[in-house]
C-alpha cells in the first residue's frame, strides 16, 4: 500500500487526506487488521505550526471542513521534512499561486521514485504556466509528476457522495501508480496522458461554464424582451461548437 503525504489543509486537501485515510482503514479491516496502530496512515502538512497543532489536537478542520472529524490514522504536522520524507506519493493541494514556493521547499526532500501529484487548479500569474509545469521547473530533473482534476466539490466528497476524477501523467506507469494510491470505493480515479488538457479543464471550467450559462440566461430573459434571435445564435454557437470558441484562449 502506498504511503501518502498531502500538502495543504484547505477544504480540498483536508477532504482528500480524510478520504484516503478512511479508505486505508477500510482496506485494513478487510484484511483482518484490527490493531489501529498497524493501519497505514496519511500525513497532512500545514505550514503554520499553530494551526497544525490545532488540527492535530482538535481532530477537525473547523475553518474549511467543519463537522468531519479526522481519522485516527491521519496525522497533521508543520514539519515538511517529517511530512513527506520517505513517502511514495506526495499530493500538493495548496493555492495555485503558492505552488512554486512550496515545490521549491519540497525539492530537496523528494526521492527518486516519489510521485508528486498536483491537485491544485489554476495557472500561474506572470508565467502562465500550469501547475505541473511549475513543478517540473522546481523539482529535481526526472521527478515523476502527475495532475489530479475532476468535477469535484469537497463538501460532497466529504459527505461520501460518489465522485470521479482523472489523474494524468505523460508516463503511463506513473498515472497507474497514482490511480492505485488515490482510488477509493466512492472516489473513482481514471487515468490519462493529456496532462495539459486535464489541467486546463480544471483551471478554466468555471470560465467555460459562465460562457455557456450567460447566453442561456439571457435567452430566457429575451422571452420578455427583444433580441431573442441574436442571443439564441450566440447560445447555439457556444453549445454546438465550444472547441472553436475556446481555441483562442491560449493565444
Amino acid at each position: 500500500m502506498a504511503t501518502i503525504a498531502i500538502m495543504g489543509t484547505g477544504a480540498w486537501g483536508t477532504t482528500l487526506a480524510r478520504l484516503i485515510a478512511l479508505e486505508q482503514v477500510r482496506i485494513a479491516r478487510g484484511e483482518g487488521i484490527t490493531d489501529a496502530a498497524t493501519v497505514p496512515g496519511v500525513v497532512l502538512w500545514e505550514h503554520q505550526p499553530e494551526r497544525a497543532h490545532e488540527l492535530q489536537w482538535k481532530r477537525e478542520n473547523r475553518d474549511y471542513l467543519p463537522g468531519f472529524p479526522l481519522p485516527a490514522n491521519l496525522r497533521v504536522t508543520a514539519d515538511l521534512a517529517d511530512a513527506v520524507r520517505g513517502h511514495s506519493l506526495i499530493l500538493l493541494v495548496t493555492p495555485s499561486q503558492t505552488v512554486r514556493e512550496n515545490a521549491r521547499a519540497l525539492a530537496p526532500l523528494v526521492g527518486p521514485e516519489t510521485i508528486v501529484v498536483s491537485g491544485s487548479k489554476g495557472i500561474e500569474l506572470g508565467t502562465h504556466l500550469l501547475m505541473t509545469q511549475v513543478l517540473a521547473q522546481e523539482l529535481p530533473r526526472g521527478t515523476r509528476v502527475a495532475a489530479l482534476s475532476g468535477p469535484n466539490l469537497a463538501i460532497e466528497i466529504a459527505r461520501g457522495m460518489p465522485a470521479a476524477a482523472v489523474v494524468a501523467a505523460r508516463d503511463h506507469t506513473t498515472a497507474e501508480e497514482a490511480r492505485a494510491a488515490l482510488n477509493t470505493a466512492r472516489f473513482r480515479i481514471y487515468t490519462g496522458d493529456d496532462v495539459v488538457g486535464i489541467e486546463l479543464g480544471g483551471a478554466l471550467k468555471n470560465i467555460i461554464a459562465l460562457g455557456v450559462e450567460l447566453p442561456i440566461t439571457a435567452a430566457i430573459a429575451s422571452v420578455l424582451f427583444e433580441g431573442a434571435s441574436i442571443i439564441e445564435t450566440v447560445s447555439a454557437l457556444m453549445l454546438r461548437e465550444p472547441k472553436r470558441e475556446l481555441e483562442g484562449l491560449g493565444e
